[in-house]
C-alpha cells in the first residue's frame, strides 16, 4: 500500500513519507528502500528480478523479505498503473 501512496501523491520528498509510513531500518529495508525511491525518483518502472534480492552477503532471511518486498512493490505498481487507466477512461468519459 506504501508503494502505492507514494506512486498516487508523487509527494515532493518521498524518502521523507516513505520513513514515516515504514520507519524500519534494517539492512533489507533500507536496501529495499533505496532501490524502490531510485526508481520513482526516476520515473521507471516498478520491476525487480533476482538480481535485486540475492545479495552477497545477505542472510537467507533477507533474502526472503527483499523478495517479498519487492513482490509487494510490483503488485502495488502494477495496481496504480490499473487506478491511472481508469481514471483516464472517467475522465475521456466525463465522469
Amino acid at each position: 500500500m506504501t508503494v502505492f501512496v507514494l506512486l498516487a501523491m508523487m509527494p515532493a520528498e518521498p524518502r521523507k513519507l516513505l520513513n514515516e509510513m515504514l520507519p524500519n531500518d534494517t539492512r533489507a529495508w533500507k536496501t529495499w528502500k533505496d532501490t524502490v525511491l531510485d526508481k520513482i525518483e526516476k520515473n521507471q518502472e516498478l520491476r525487480f528480478s533476482e538480481n535485486h534480492w540475492n545479495i552477497a552477503g545477505f542472510r537467507d532471511d533477507e533474502t526472503s523479505l527483499l523478495k517479498t518486498l519487492y513482490g509487494d512493490a510490483e503488485d502495488a505498481y502494477e495496481g496504480h498503473l490499473g487506478h491511472r487507466a481508469s481514471r483516464s477512461d472517467d475522465i475521456e468519459k466525463g465522469v
